[in-house]
């Protein structure tokens, strides 16, 4: 409609500082120059009612007297009606800033700077006086069309590109600065996804070694099991074992037949979990005692090697008899008390090993708790509050198990 028309007319004049001056003052194309109000007659009221038809919102008769074609030079009541209702449409534009909020029926300087405007701008209505002279370089159709206003909508539209440029700009590296966040923060989820994971796995097959009753359930022959998963060890639970013992094996791509190697021996695997990832297997009676390395083998390969160590049984295994806090964190220094600690000894905790930690009496061992990194959070605490359990391994065997209460 012809509303929006008015409005982009009084936004140009604002850009361009104008607004102050007569839209139409002097210029060669002004149909209407006085003042109408009801009762007046002229040609300027022809105008006025030709400018009113134009647009069905303000049209003063459909048919007759005043109609579209019909016009007349007579502002009777018909035309007021007519103008009242613009006026009402487009008070934003003409009353307002003429300090007037409800229609007046009077055509003044704002509403007459409009009419002329759009009169002077469509001459294919046909009023009078709205045909501008092409000999003067003076005149114009239209008096905003200056080339000092020319020049200032250039320079403004010129600046709006720049700023537009410059936010798209940051907008666009700050979407990728986003992107690239949210990829870190998803690879270190993912990273302590799994290590919790593993972390619940490994106390899983600690309760499936210790009690029966919790027994991890193997899937069934003809399963899928870890078909898609690459082949690899992530712990044997426990690491240090006795000759006889029946251990875990926690890592993934396992499938119905494996078989664990541990130094020239090779050892039939249970059936594992549905999944893949958990499997068990007992220790032959001539298993190599000390350190070894143990990897898996299947039709889709060999595992990397993880080191293992079997001890041997004694009455002198290590014992835990009490530790140091009461409670830890991670970062934090513990120490164990209890009797047959070696020069070396391994710390098996359901965080990880630590390995070779040192008593110089037989009686403590001193150790700073270790997490991997993806289990830990911003706050320097573990993201997800697991028990903390401890055993000591040597070569005379393994100690019982104590968990120590995490702050």
């Amino acid at each position: 409609m012809r509303n929006t028309t008015y409005a982009m007319i009084f936004l140009i004049a604002i850009m361009v500082g104008i607004m102050t001056s007569p839209l139409v003052g002097d210029a060669a194309c002004a149909p209407i120059s006085r003042t109408l109000r009801v009762g007046m007659q002229g040609e300027d009221v022809r105008a006025l009612q030709k400018f009113l038809n134009d647009d069905v919102d303000s049209m003063i008769a459909t048919t007759g007297v005043g109609s579209p074609g019909n016009e007349s030079t007579v502002f009777g009541p018909a035309t007021l009606r007519a103008v009242m209702k613009f006026q009402a449409a487009n008070k934003e534009q003409i009353l307002i800033p003429a300090g007037v909020t409800e229609p007046t029926g009077i055509i003044g300087k704002m509403m007459r700077g409009v009419v002329n405007q759009y009169l002077c701008a469509n001459p294919s209505l046909g009023v009078e006086g709205a045909e501008v002279s092409t000999s003067s370089s003076k005149t114009s159709s239209d008096p905003l069309d200056t080339p000092q206003n020319r020049k200032r909508i250039a320079e403004l539209q010129a600046r709006s590109d720049a700023i537009f440029a410059e936010n798209d700009k940051k907008l666009t590296d700050a979407l990728q600065s986003i992107k690239q966040r949210y990829a870190v923060i998803d690879a270190k989820m993912t990273e302590a996804t799994k290590a919790i994971d593993k972390v619940h796995k490994m106390e899983e097959v600690f309760n499936a070694l210790s009690d029966p009753s919790t027994a991890i359930v193997p899937g069934v022959k003809g399963g899928v099991f870890g078909l898609a998963d690459p082949l690899q060890i992530s712990v044997i639970v426990p690491s240090v074992a006795y000759r006889g013992d029946r251990i875990g094996i926690i890592g993934s791509g396992f499938l119905e037949n494996n078989k664990l190697h541990i130094a020239d021996k090779v050892i039939d695997m249970e059936m594992p979990n549905k999944e893949g990832t958990v499997s068990f297997a007992r220790l032959p009676a001539d298993l190599p005692m000390g350190r070894n390395t143990a990897f898996v083998e299947n039709s889709k390969g060999k595992s990397d090697p993880v080191p293992f160590f079997i001890a041997e049984k004694q009455t002198a295994a290590p014992v835990i008899s009490s530790f140091t806090p009461a409670a830890t964190g991670i970062g934090k220094t513990v120490t164990l008390r209890g009797t047959n600690f070696l020069a070396k000894n391994d710390i098996y905790t359901s965080l990880g090993v630590i390995n070779n930690v040192s008593s110089s009496d037989g009686t403590t061992l001193t150790f700073t708790v270790q997490a991997e990194p993806a289990l830990v959070g911003t706050d320097g605490k573990l993201i997800d509050k697991l028990p903390y359990t401890v055993l000591v391994g040597n070569d005379r065997g393994l100690s019982g198990v104590v968990q120590i209460p995490m702050e």
